[in-house]
């Protein structure tokens, strides 16, 4: 018997169906896994709307999903129909998360941009599993600004008989006019990766290039530390250097990490230490401690 079990997060919480506008072939392909009478899924629907307009600024539909092994059909016919879709996408990536999931360090690599306060993404790539995600642009009556994009994603894998996975319906913002939104108050370097001091608070924009949904451990590190500058806030230079201590802190989290990597942060952070530019006894002890934790 088919058992859901419905988890509600959202500023406006809706039970939603997958958007009607969404790619056909992966918006059916979807339902079938959704639908099985097999299947045991767990849901959760994040949506929020202009309260004066009523106009759609935000959408979660998250679906965790467990299927017998012999079902595997539908998960080959959705994989199918990302391909059907293709044409329609201006990103489709698919890979493997090699990682066991066994250790506590093991962690998803690839998260897409939500308009969900308060959480730094959703994952995609789950330890162990294939995944797929492709992110397609709203028709103009839908958004006719041009600030929105849809991504479709989905992840699996063989455990114990059983097919586990994951499907995921998200409208967010662009990264391309997250970016421009905030260009007047972000320090950018030259990959395109952004910091935003927002009274005092760090923000982290990905990349620019558009086939990114995010950067490397070594891209943030360097974003925080390019965000610092002597003209800004004691607050806001504390602020980034305690996210790059965070970074540096979880770097076994992050198996792309290199030796040089590794060399160049902490003769960087050396230099800052050493210069003039900076006097706060706070900013200076933790640019030290940035400094000893690259190990």
């Amino acid at each position: 018997m088919k058992r859901i079990a419905i988890r509600f997060i959202s500023v406006i919480l809706a039970l939603s169906p997958i958007p009607v506008l969404a790619q056909s072939n992966i918006k059916a392909a979807f339902d079938a896994i959704i639908k099985c009478s097999d299947a045991e899924i767990s849901a959760s629907h994040y949506l929020e709307k202009d309260p004066d307009t009523n106009i759609k600024n935000g959408q979660d539909d998250i679906y965790e999903f467990v299927l017998p092994a012999n079902k595997m059909n539908l998960v080959k016919k959705a994989l199918s129909a990302f391909d059907k879709d293709t044409s329609n996408a201006f990103v489709v990536k698919s890979g493997k998360n090699k990682n066991s999931g066994k250790n506590k360090g093991n962690r998803p690599q690839i998260l897409l941009h939500s308009e969900q306060a308060g959480i730094s993404g959703i994952s995609v790539d789950n330890p162990g599993s294939d995944y797929i995600y492709a992110l397609f642009l709203p028709s103009k009556t839908e958004d006719p600004e041009g600030k929105y994009r849809y991504a479709y994603a989905m992840n699996y894998k063989e455990v114990d008989g059983q097919i586990r996975g994951k499907l995921v319906v998200n409208y967010a913002t662009t990264l391309n006019y997250r970016q421009s939104a905030t260009q007047d108050n972000a320090t950018q370097w030259k990959s395109g990766a952004t910091i935003i001091d927002k009274n005092g608070s760090v923000i982290v924009v990905q990349p620019s290039d558009k086939n990114s949904e995010q950067q490397t451990w070594f891209e943030m590190v360097m974003s925080c530390i390019n965000g610092m500058a002597p003209n800004n806030s004691n607050k806001t230079n504390i602020a980034l250097a305690t996210k790059a201590y965070s970074l540096i802190r979880d770097m076994k989290n992050y198996p792309e990490v290199t030796d040089q990597d590794k060399n160049t942060l902490r003769q960087i952070f050396k230099t800052m230490r050493s210069g003039k530019n900076y006097h706060d006894d706070i900013l200076l002890e933790l640019l030290r401690q940035c400094e000893l934790a690259i190990k």
